[in-house]
């Protein structure tokens, strides 16, 4: 019940009713033409709308649960031309974070569950022979494959070839059908997708703590 407590005060500072919560701005001290500010004001106000009209709030709220509770967070964001804005928390336990040498995560490791549909809706007639033959098995249309996503730094980049390539760009992904041992999907992202959060991040600890996980020996005391 605190947590619920803490969850909606915490949403309620980040993300003040009917205010903005961040604005748009462009160098440090800069004197622009009224034409630009306004239309750095116009799209300061397109974007929080366009937020607002998404499920970034529903998944945040899982996002700052996460966070009190067990002290990591990730939140995927992306943009289609079918859905607009789209946001998706990853539960506790489904994902492994990768750091590199500067203690800053910049890749992840994520196990995703779909039925036939929905595995057919995010890799098409890749996601596997078993998969699109469940798909015309009412008895297996509730059945569950087990896909891992692997979002990492690209190591080799092709100077010939430019960066808005999926297969080019700065970060690598790759989808696993586990139990088909097949690469589904192998694209990639301009900048990494997720954005992660720790609560409390002690030395030579990567993953973080959160409040419940520091109260767990007087939990069980109690």
């Amino acid at each position: 019940l605190d947590s619920e407590d803490m969850v909606a005060n915490l949403k309620h500072i980040l993300f003040p009713a009917g205010q903005g919560f961040f604005a748009v701005k462009v160098g440090n001290n800069t004197k622009l033409p009224d034409s630009v500010q306004r239309y750095i004001s116009m799209l300061t106000e397109v974007t929080h709308d366009q937020i607002f009209n998404s499920n970034f709030i529903t998944e945040f709220d899982e996002v700052l649960r996460s966070l009190i509770h067990f002290g990591s967070a990730s939140l995927f964001s992306e943009w289609t031309v079918k859905t607009g804005l789209n946001y998706r928390n990853s539960v506790i336990g489904t994902y492994q974070l990768i750091e590199n040498s500067k203690k800053l995560v910049d890749g992840i490791i994520i196990t995703v569950e779909y039925t036939p549909r929905q595995a057919k809706e995010e890799f098409g007639d890749e996601a596997g022979p078993e998969v699109i033959q469940a798909l015309s098995d009412p008895k297996k249309s509730n059945t569950k494959f087990e896909y891992i996503y692997i979002i990492t730094p690209r190591e080799s980049v092709n100077p010939n070839l430019s960066p808005r390539v999926n297969s080019n760009m700065a970060w690598e992904e790759q989808v696993v059908n586990v139990k088909e041992k097949l690469i589904v999907l192998e694209s990639g992202y301009p900048q990494f997708p997720y954005h992660i959060a720790r609560w409390k991040r002690p030395a030579n600890e990567k993953d973080g703590r959160g409040i419940s996980t520091e109260l767990l020996p007087q939990i069980r005391v109690l």
